[in-house]
This record gives C-alpha cells, sequence and structure tokens, in this order.
C-alpha cells in the first residue's frame, strides 16, 4: 500500500465563477507541488489557448491568468492512498470540504470535471448541490 497522497490548496479568486475538478494531482504534480505538471497533460495549453495567455508562462503566472479568467482549480480528493498517478488505483478516498468553499466563492455557477474519476468521486462523495 502507498502512503496517502494529499491535494494542493485551490487556485481560486473569491470571484470566481467556474470551477474545474480534477481526482487528486497525479506523481508529476505531487513532485513539483503544481497542478497539471506532467509535461504531456494538456491541461495548461487548453487553458491558454481558451483564455489567451502562453502556456510557457511560469506556474505562478498561469494561475494568475486563470484566476483573471474568472476560473477556480481545485480536486474533489482531499487525500487517498494510489499507486501511481492512475485514477483506477485511488482507494481511501476523503474529500475535500466543498460546503466551506462554495460559502466564500458564492459567484461560482458552473462545476467541470476534468475526467470521469472526478465526477464519480464528487457525486459520491460531496453530493449533486
Amino acid at each position: 500500500m502507498s502512503d496517502r497522497a494529499r491535494s494542493f490548496p485551490p487556485i481560486a479568486a473569491p470571484d470566481a465563477r467556474v470551477l474545474v475538478l480534477g481526482s487528486m494531482p497525479g506523481v508529476a504534480s505531487l513532485a513539483a507541488n503544481q497542478y497539471y505538471a506532467h509535461p504531456r497533460n494538456a491541461f495548461w495549453p487548453i487553458m491558454a489557448t481558451l483564455f489567451g495567455f502562453d502556456a510557457a508562462l511560469d506556474y505562478p503566472a498561469r494561475t494568475k491568468a486563470l484566476a483573471a479568467a474568472g476560473i477556480a482549480v481545485w480536486d474533489v480528493l482531499h487525500s487517498c492512498v494510489r499507486d501511481g498517478s492512475l485514477d483506477t488505483s485511488i482507494e481511501a478516498e476523503v474529500p475535500n470540504d466543498f460546503a466551506a468553499f462554495f460559502s466564500t466563492r458564492r459567484a461560482i455557477t458552473h462545476v467541470f470535471f476534468n475526467g470521469a474519476k472526478a465526477e464519480t468521486c464528487y457525486r459520491r462523495r460531496v453530493g449533486p448541490d
């Protein structure tokens, strides 16, 4: 069994309007302490195209660009046990505190999931509200 992995704080300005949820950062992201850090992950190039910033910017500049666009990023899980980076190996899930998150970010009107595992975990552990 692997050690318990813990997610990062959200990238989220108080006026964020959209929340993008992953399940749990992968090994490369955990090692870099950055969301979507694996060089083959398409998240940052897609966001850069959608919101008009350079995907090659450093991490603080990319997160600032997302926040300025009203996009928040977080993970459904606060912690879990997982071998490697595959969502299929996630066990012992503990969700993040979404009640507290949404209470301080009342402008969020849309929640999107970056994959089926994130959506499944959210619906099972957090609920449809």
